[in-house]
């Protein structure tokens, strides 16, 4: 093959005159059977076998796999170490030897230097249930349509013409904080809205309106789905863009994307580090969202975003919700329970202390895990439902995990939470008080307090309710009572706080409506500026 090559015979020379021996042995020689070679396609499997077990107990992308995907694999890559090995020359599986060696030392040292103990509770992953074989066929029957859908979505997205306007929900209970901004474009615009989410059940794909085309892309998918966006303007909830796996587009350096909490929580405080630096622009729902923005601006001296005073746009469709609802008194009085996800939360950290009093005193209690407690923690979560069974049998005790409705929001006499932004939403729509459980404080961004500003959770905690340390809670139910019978007290005073917490309240809607279509409008307005541009050189190099 190469004795056309210029000085061909000096070259191959050279390639056979290399020394092929290590340790007295010849790589070069396939170990076909051949005795003591036979010995590195053993070892190639026997080392393939140490690191797959290896990394079953140790990798934290294993520990969750089920039994067919830790040593499924396992035995997949024996076989292929193995198998090739043998009928490839010695030197391939002593690469593999020594490359499978290396790697269990490799994530051995980096475990020593970042314990995932300390990010991950292995015990939640231990707590998974096991699924019996209709469970299992049921999820691959899931599975199995998530990925028609998928991909049916995806190729309809990329035809779609004119994507002016995305917006991006993680779950199906996302919607709500989207909505107001959609209704008010449908009434006053032109524009056909995509509505990408990650959830095959989100109600928003049952949508029969031309203007609002909806699509499924699962999490995974959604990396490059992401970088490959062909948009104008994008609007989501998730912060951290750019930051982790979801980037900024590749293909278009002009998209605008728009951030709007899913909270009135603050910025500097439940959200990470850097979470928003990549966003063009921000609705403000209040006075603490500017000031924040600025704030970190300043301090990392980051370009000026553009700030929209936009308001609450949930807190206005639950204050229209709970008009409409006739004046009743709950029997047995309601208390809602609803905390947040981080590590000891009241879920995780004091539970039974909660509720046992909460029950004793009298009231029905109504359980509304975090969305994402309950799409991460779902071992942890039915087992506490399973520890629960006679209280939840008998109607004294409910678990709701289903978070496209928000009435138990409105109905609850009073909130058990702990520092979770529902507090927020609870007591400014109902004018109703909350009881605080001091868990540890839900900190994303440790260097919170370098920015000198109080974050609303801090600030409006004794103000919107009660605060109440871990070990008082013996006498929670008594507390829960009492604010009950003082609702007038604190409807006073929590509606103060709302009107100086808030922009346009009750019409919070039109500011980000005006927003989105003026932004879409100059999008169009470019784009026919510059065909006009292009006809009009055509026109003249023809001339």
């Amino acid at each position: 093959v190469f004795s056309q090559l210029p000085n061909s015979a000096a070259l191959i020379a050279q390639v056979t005159a290399l020394d092929m021996n290590f340790l007295g042995l010849d790589m070069s020689v396939v170990p076909w059977l051949v005795w003591p070679f036979a010995l590195y396609p053993l070892l190639s499997g026997l080392s393939a076998l140490a690191l797959c077990a290896f990394q079953n107990r140790y990798n934290v992308l294993q520990l969750n796999q089920g039994f067919w995907g830790k040593w499924g694999t396992a035995i997949f890559l024996v076989a292929f170490s193995f198998y090739f090995a043998l009928v490839l020359p010695c030197g391939v599986g002593l690469y593999w030897i020594a490359g499978n060696i290396l790697s269990m030392a490799v994530l051995m040292l980096c475990n020593l230097i970042y314990d995932p103990r300390k990010y991950i509770d292995y015990s939640k992953f231990a707590a998974k249930p096991k699924l019996t074989p209709v469970q299992r066929r049921e999820q691959r029957q899931l599975n199995s349509r998530k990925r028609q859908r998928e991909k049916a979505d995806a190729r309809r997205f990329s035809q779609a013409k004119d994507k002016e306007l995305v917006f991006y929900s993680e779950a199906n209970g996302f919607y709500k904080y989207f909505a107001q901004y959609i209704d008010w474009l449908l009434e006053h615009s032109d524009i056909t809205m995509h509505y990408v989410t990650s959830d095959i059940n989100d109600q928003v794909l049952t949508s029969d309106n031309p203007r609002l085309q909806s699509y499924y892309i699962g999490p995974t998918a959604l990396i490059s789905f992401m970088m490959k966006l062909d948009a104008d303007v994008v609007v989501m909830s998730m912060p951290d863009l750019d930051t982790f796996h979801i980037k900024r587009s590749l293909v278009r350096s002009d998209t605008e994307y728009i951030y709007l909490d899913h909270g009135m929580g603050s910025f500097t405080l439940v959200l990470r580090e850097h979470a928003l630096d990549n966003f063009d622009t921000i609705f403000a729902y209040g006075p603490n969202h500017v000031a924040e923005i600025r704030r970190l601006e300043e301090y990392y001296h980051l370009p000026e975003k553009q700030l929209v005073e936009t308001g609450f746009g949930l807190i206005d469709s639950m204050i229209a919700k709970v008009a409409e609802l006739p004046e009743q008194v709950n029997q047995p009085p309601i208390a809602l329970i609803a905390p947040s996800w981080q590590k000891d939360n009241l879920i995780e950290l004091c539970f039974e202390l909660c509720v046992q009093p909460l029950l004793a005193a009298g009231f029905k209690v109504i359980v509304r895990p975090h969305p994402e407690y309950v799409k991460l923690f779902q071992g942890p979560l039915t087992a506490l439902i399973q520890r629960h069974a006679e209280a939840v049998d008998a109607g004294q005790l409910v678990f709701q995990t289903d978070f496209s409705s928000s009435s138990t929001v409105y109905t609850a006499d009073v909130l058990v939470t702990d520092w979770s932004t529902i507090a927020q939403e609870y007591c400014f729509s109902t004018k109703r008080p909350a009881i605080f459980i001091n868990t540890p404080m839900k900190v994303m961004n440790p260097r919170w307090q370098e920015y000198g500003l109080e974050p609303l959770e801090i600030s409006q905690r004794n103000t919107l309710g009660v605060s109440v340390e871990v070990s008082e809670l013996a006498g929670i139910g008594e507390l829960a009572l009492q604010l009950v019978q003082d609702r007038e007290q604190y409807h006073e005073r929590i509606t103060a706080e709302f009107e100086r917490t808030f922009y346009n309240i009750g019409h919070s809607a039109a500011p980000g409506g005006r927003y989105l279509r003026d932004t879409v409008h100059k999008y169009r307005n470019y784009r026919r500026a510059l065909a006009d541009y292009q006809q009009a050189v055509l026109e003249a190099s023809r001339a």
